[in-house]
């Protein structure tokens, strides 16, 4: 299978769900995507997890809406990115291997996005009841396919309860990744 270029995946993704989200809403959609598998691994999405979906789609949207939008825009926003994290778990067999490689070229190119990466993952595998051995199967995964060596090696010492999303929160820093992406394409 030909490898597709993030456009050619954004391209993609837009033409088969009739959304409407920019190259960099979709660039950071897409730094998602492994938080995602994470949180679907052992088969169930529970309550908190959603809950930090939930939250991962308010700060999406809060970093990637114009701030000049108003109230309404960044509301419907919240609620496209949401309803993207449901479809992509609900569709992972259509999905898996394009957002992994076209991440795989992100990851390669810029340090930000492998931060934030690795925010998402251990954010989404320390929600609920601490990491499964299916997570950690699945974060190993996420580190080879990603060539990632460090994901999560430190993370999970260091999250605990509700600091998890505070912490999360610091290591995200769209602006600069998304400045440094766009340039990049």
């Amino acid at each position: 299978m030909h490898t597709l270029s993030p456009i050619e995946l954004y391209e993609e993704y837009l033409e088969l769900r009739k959304i409407k989200l920019s190259f960099e809403q979709f660039l950071a959609f897409v730094t998602y995507y492994p938080a995602l598998l994470v949180a679907k691994t052992d088969g169930e999405v529970d309550e908190k997890e959603w809950s930090l979906l939930q939250s991962l789609a308010i700060q999406l949207a809060t970093d990637t809406v114009s701030p000049q939008a108003d109230k309404e825009e960044l509301k419907d926003y919240i609620h496209l990115f949401f309803d993207e994290f449901q479809y992509i778990m609900d569709h992972l067999d259509l999905w898996d291997r394009k957002f992994i490689k076209v991440l795989r070229q992100l990851v390669a190119n810029n340090t930000l996005i492998t931060e934030t990466v690795e925010a998402a993952v251990a954010s989404l595998a320390s929600a609920s009841k601490g990491v499964c051995e299916k997570e950690n199967t699945m974060i190993e995964y996420l580190r080879i396919e990603l060539n990632l060596p460090d994901l999560c090696k430190n993370s999970f010492g260091n999250m605990s309860g509700s600091s998890d999303q505070a912490n999360f929160q610091k290591k995200v820093r769209w602006q600069e990744m998304f400045t440094s992406l766009w340039l990049g394409f």
